[in-house]
């Protein structure tokens, strides 16, 4: 991502070691985009949590449909060889 000053660009895993001093554990992991599109926050997934009764509100793109449908249209035995 680029920093504030719109010239520096910054690996997030660069970033949390240098700001806060937290070494990765999941460093290939991608990164949760939040904030808006003109301002983009990036954190790593290994330090989010979703919290119970949240929500996606926005729309997902045809790879994601497709993804998450192939994900929930299995056998229960299958799914849960998945999971496991």
């Amino acid at each position: 991502f680029t920093l504030e000053d719109k010239v520096t660009r910054k690996k997030v895993l660069d970033y949390f070691r240098e700001k806060y001093n937290i070494e990765l554990k999941y460093p290939l992991l991608p990164a949760i985009q939040s904030g808006s599109d003109a301002r983009p926050m990036y954190f790593p997934m290994e330090l989010c949590q979703i919290e119970a009764g949240q929500r996606y509100s926005k729309r997902l793109n045809e790879e994601q449909v497709t993804n998450l449908l192939r994900a929930t249209c299995q056998r229960p035995h299958q799914r849960e060889q998945d999971i496991r």
